[in-house]
């Protein structure tokens, strides 16, 4: 019985090899780069039910038929998260650096240290390629990322085949997954004065930064009220008991009694104490004891000073 051919099929499956191919003397030949054609576009033909011959004995490029298995631990620090991640194809462990290299440059297969060549599957690409750079990396080559970060984090883990998190992770993605918009919060009741609706919509979204562990920058035109904002959530902090040590403001040292005569005004409530001149202490226990709401130095007293600072944690830290 002789077979009907479907000639529609047959003319969708050329449609496809000639975009992946040029068509000399009745043959498909590969365009562009041979190693990278493999690497792309052999996987698509075989989804769309082509057979592939010959890979096996290919001198140049031994592609290995393996898919990688990416193994994710994520474990939270103080506002970063420390990765632990393993990439195998098969047998064959691949090295950090060079694999998130090759995400990072969108290429699509990477060069194995038994000389084969592990193909990058489409779906890993196109969640990391242009992100995976972002991840910055300790002494011993372990990736870290930032609690900003948490989306490249939840690409990671979507691609693992085994994956670990811990509970302040858990509690910070199911965070983000309710999260709709910025919360309407209350002033603080010792606050004097009011603030106008945009510094409202400022003083939200320090909340929100709050909330979320962000760091952030808040950035208007000078004499709008800046300050104000920042000594409300500040204000607001001790009022709710949350504010278990001091906040340290580091300010030009042309704004430092302009604080000092903001917070009389706003905020009397906040203690504070201005680490700067000769008479300034030189022991962070007695500056502690002290216990202000509020450390308010120079850059260049902290610079002077920074074996006082640098071991020290606290509250808040606000760079004016």
């Amino acid at each position: 019985m002789k077979p009907r051919r479907n000639f529609q099929e047959e003319e969708r499956l050329i449609s496809l090899l000639l975009e992946i191919s040029s068509l000399e003397n009745g043959r498909f030949i590969p365009t562009g780069d041979p190693l990278i054609w493999l690497c792309e576009k052999t996987p698509e033909l075989i989804s769309i039910g082509y057979e592939i011959f010959g890979q096996d004995t290919l001198v140049n490029y031994k592609i290995r038929k393996d898919v990688p298995q990416l193994k994710l631990e994520v474990s939270s620090n103080i506002d970063w998260f420390d990765l632990k991640a393993n990439v195998n194809f098969g047998s064959e462990k691949v090295e950090l650096n060079s694999f998130f290299n090759a995400l990072k440059n969108n290429e699509s297969y990477i060069k194995l240290s038994d000389g084969t060549i592990g193909v990058i599957p489409k779906k890993w690409l196109s969640k990391l390629a242009g992100v995976a750079g972002f991840l910055n990396k300790d002494k011993d080559n372990n990736l870290k990322a930032s609690n900003t970060q948490i989306q490249i984090i939840e690409s990671l883990l979507d691609i693992s085949s085994s994956k670990k998190i811990d509970k302040k992770y858990e509690e910070i993605r199911n965070k983000f997954k309710k999260f709709r918009e910025i919360k309407d919060f209350e002033l603080p009741k010792g606050l004097n004065g009011e603030l106008r609706p945009y510094q409202k919509i400022g003083y939200d979204w320090l909340h929100f930064l709050r909330e979320f562990s962000f760091g952030g920058c808040l950035a208007d035109d000078m004499g709008l009220g800046k300050t104000v904002q920042v000594l409300s959530l500040l204000l607001y902090e001790k009022e709710e008991g949350n504010m278990k040590r001091p906040s340290l403001i580091v300010v030009p040292t042309s704004l430092v009694f302009n604080w000092a005569a903001e917070i009389q005004k706003f905020t009397p409530s906040l203690s504070f104490y201005i680490h700067h001149g000769h008479g300034r202490l030189k022991n962070m226990p007695k500056i502690l004891e002290r216990k202000n709401d509020l450390i308010i130095t120079t850059y260049g007293t902290l610079r002077n000073d920074v074996s006082l600072f640098n071991k020290e944690e606290f509250y808040y830290t606000i760079l004016v």
